[in-house]
């Protein structure tokens, strides 16, 4: 907290644990674009973070999935391959089979399947895909009622609008259907906390526990909630020009390394097949729709930490799996060797 500035973010711990770190990332001073912390777990002491807030960007055009695909694997041998011994990669003969991709390296051609990994969601759920369409399409409505809601909204002017979905109440992924008007309407009826919250914390400092319905609300189910830290000034993007504020999102999800390694298996399995040669597993990418999430950092540098992110387990068909990290331009191979060396 500085001054009337505060952050305050949702956080479950489902997973007792050692704090050993908190990771921040900032776009410009102060304001944090990525919260988190990280530790180990108390009872198998395995390393874990518990991811608190991030603020996913717009940085493309939405593409098509073969579009993103080749972008995928042309950013991949970009990293590993001498740029003139890279040729064409188009996309595969057959739309829904693999290959995804055809690369031609040295005027030789390899098969090539792709995936983007993301954050798994616990109890079996799907993974993280389901609470960043809730985001995207909130943006998206954001963007395309600015006129009729500004008035409506206007009491979150020179915020930064962290919001999340389903805090407290059962793990609803991928969407229902109505958690984008349930956001909205909920946005309506809530404010920033006043003086009346700042001032006794001016004189007092943070007290151990925040008044419920002040610095972060959430509607009467739980479905949906907010959160509040103020925009710096020079703060510039699209959504804040059209509505007056910006909105983050909000999780409460704790990740351990198993839970990471399970979800690594699950996706290679999910694409084991002998008629693509390698298979890349690409992290820290666009989505199709253009959005980049930072939390994706977070997965990159929990599997280039682990020492066996397959832990001896290994594909049956698939001669090699590759893992590459868009923001770090590193690639790591799981399994096999880049079968052009």
């Amino acid at each position: 907290m500085t001054g009337d500035s505060m952050a305050l973010f949702p956080m479950k711990i489902e997973t007792p644990m050692t704090i050993r770190s908190v990771i921040v990332s900032q776009i410009i001073p102060g304001l944090l674009d990525l919260n988190a912390v990280a530790g180990f777990t108390t009872d198998t002491a395995e390393p874990a973070f518990i991811l608190t807030t991030e603020i996913p960007t717009s940085q493309q055009s939405s593409r098509t999935k073969q579009q993103q695909e080749t972008d995928d694997v042309h950013a991949f041998l970009t990293a590993c391959v001498p740029a003139s011994d890279v040729g064409t990669v188009i996309p595969g003969p057959h739309k829904n089979d693999p290959p995804d991709c055809i690369a031609h390296i040295r005027n030789r051609q390899y098969t090539i399947e792709t995936a983007q990994l993301m954050l798994p969601t616990r109890n079996g759920k799907p993974n993280s895909i389901g609470r960043w369409k809730l985001f995207e399409q909130l943006r998206d409505q954001l963007f395309r009622e600015a006129g009729r809601l500004q008035s409506r909204l206007r009491q979150h002017h020179g915020y930064m609008v962290a919001v999340w979905f389903n805090l407290d109440t059962e793990n609803r992924l991928p969407p229902r259907g109505r958690e984008i008007a349930e956001m909205v309407d909920h946005l309506k009826a809530t404010q920033p906390p006043g003086p009346e919250f700042f001032d006794p914390l001016r004189r007092q400092g943070a007290p151990e526990t925040i008044p419920a319905g002040t610095a972060m609300t959430h509607n009467e189910p739980g479905s949906v909630g907010c959160t509040w830290a103020g925009l710096p000034n020079e703060y510039k993007s699209g959504l804040r020009r059209a509505i007056g504020f910006d909105i983050a999102l909000a999780y409460h999800e704790t990740y351990t390394r198993s839970t990471l390694r399970a979800e690594l298996r699950r996706i290679i399995e999910q694409h084991d097949d002998a008629r693509s040669e390698v298979l890349v597993l690409t992290v820290g990418a666009n989505t199709r729709e253009g959005m980049h999430f930072p939390s994706t950092g977070l997965f990159a540098d929990a599997l280039f930490d682990d020492p066996s992110p397959l832990d001896g387990w290994t594909p049956r068909q698939l001669r090699a799996v590759a893992l590459h990290d868009v923001e770090d331009n590193r690639v790591r191979w799981l399994h096999g060797t880049a079968p052009w060396a």
